[in-house]
């Protein structure tokens, strides 16, 4: 069962003593043991961990770390400086709470995913966007939806299959895969035949059907999947949704057919 993941990029401390520590640790064996060592000896707790290797220098990480003074045994300036004196770290800054208990990461930008840039929006404010579009412009609103979706299809489709080499199923997989990483639903690949044609995709949890509860329909998502789909096959795929979860349906099922964008 997946879990629940909330990307401490933004965090309420919740009354707690917590600072955000940035840390460049050495890419060197036992490393990361050595700076938890020190920061448990001292009774802080460690609420977050990211660890990530640097782009921009040889053999460093970058350890991003929200840490509970709340019981220390000493302050936030007296372990930077002894976290500074292992032979282990390159470097250790930290921030208070900007806001009383908001913590508001500023010691990364840009977000990455597969070294390409990346963005966040919550999926209220995306529900309410595509909510208000289809309420105002109708079938002209699920039309735009739909080619917004397709041509982020085919790029993400590209871009995978560029990086990965990977093609035909295993790409509509990994995609799909990836579309649960990043948020948008748990899919599954259920039938994948192409003589004759019978691709059939059911999803989860989708926030786009959850913005049209008692209307139905998945518009962006199936563009999306359209886009996948074609690039992933070399043909002109069409994706329908028969099935909805914001009709009552226990899930979302998209069914492929052949078509001609030129119709579209």
């Amino acid at each position: 069962m997946p879990i629940y993941l909330n990307l401490p990029l933004v965090i309420d401390t919740q009354g707690r003593n917590v600072y955000l520590f940035f840390i460049e640790l050495k890419d060197v064996p036992g490393a990361l043991e050595k700076l938890t060592d020190v920061i448990s000896e001292n009774n802080v707790d460690i609420r977050t961990t990211i660890l990530i290797p640097s782009r921009e220098k040889i053999n460093i990480g970058y350890v991003l770390t929200h840490l509970d003074f709340s019981y220390a045994q000493v302050s936030p300036l007296t372990l930077n400086n002894l976290i500074k004196r292992l032979e282990v770290v390159s470097d250790s800054n930290y921030i208070e709470p900007q806001y009383d208990n908001l913590i508001i990461n500023t010691f990364s930008f840009p977000l990455g995913v597969m070294e390409e840039r990346a963005v966040i929006f919550r999926a209220d404010w995306l529900k309410g966007l595509f909510k208000r579009l289809l309420k105002r412009f109708g079938s002209g609103g699920e039309a735009f939806l739909f080619y917004m979706g397709l041509e982020g299809g085919r790029s993400s489709a590209n871009m995978f299959r560029k990086k990965t080499n990977i093609t035909g199923k295993k790409l509509v997989e990994a995609i799909l895969m990836a579309l649960q990483a990043m948020g948008h639903g748990i899919f599954k690949l259920e039938k994948c035949n192409l003589e004759p044609l019978e691709i059939i995709i059911k999803a989860k949890e989708l926030y786009e059907c959850k913005s049209n509860e008692g209307e139905g329909g998945s518009q962006f998502i199936r563009g999306f999947l359209s886009g996948v789909l074609s690039e992933a096959f070399n043909m002109d795929l069409l994706v329908v949704e028969v099935k909805c979860q914001s009709r009552g349906d226990k899930y979302c099922e998209f069914h492929a057919q052949k078509t001609s964008y030129k119709e579209l």
